[in-house]
């Protein structure tokens, strides 16, 4: 019984520690694209990082038609075209029931890491509770917070026109 006892209180203590917080998570996902840079193997790679509807988009905006459509000409999680070169994951905010997690990008060679003369872009990754997990739902870009989820949907809208 005392054994059943001690179990139950580690499982009880051990489990909710193994639960990554908001900001562990977007860490984990950026992390995975420094040692992939390819945003397609990243999030494959990351899809528990997702939720389901975000995966599903980002999987059909790659299938473009073959007559040729549209399609994502940017990374969307550094919010470039170019090489970068480090990040930074913010505090996350909650509001209601979801969380922001402010992420700052170098820009430029890998070799430069923070390097202040670098150009940075700036976002927030948006993330929700499904199923005890946190998962990213959005991410918008820059002062006008251009939404990746948008762009998304954007490109699968215009390649099933064709």
């Amino acid at each position: 019984m005392r054994k059943i006892l001690w179990l139950f209180l580690f499982v009880a203590v051990a489990l909710p520690a193994l639960a990554q917080s908001p900001e562990q998570v977007v860490k984990r996902l950026y992390t995975a694209h420094k040692k992939y840079n390819n945003l397609e193997k990243t999030v494959k790679a990351c899809r528990d990082c997702f939720t389901p509807d975000f995966y599903n988009l980002f999987l059909q905006s790659l299938q473009t038609p073959p007559e040729g459509g549209d399609f994502l000409d940017y990374d969307f999680l550094i919010n470039s075209q170019d090489e970068w070169s480090d990040f930074q994951v913010g505090k996350a905010r909650p509001s209601g029931h979801t969380f922001t997690v402010p992420i700052t990008v170098w820009l430029g060679e890998p070799s430069h890491g923070r390097d202040p003369k670098q150009t940075i872009t700036r976002g927030n990754v948006y993330l929700t509770r499904l199923d005890g997990k946190y998962k990213i739902f959005e991410i918008k870009h820059g002062k006008e917070g251009r939404s990746v989820l948008e762009d998304l949907k954007g490109v699968v809208e215009a390649n099933r026109k064709k």
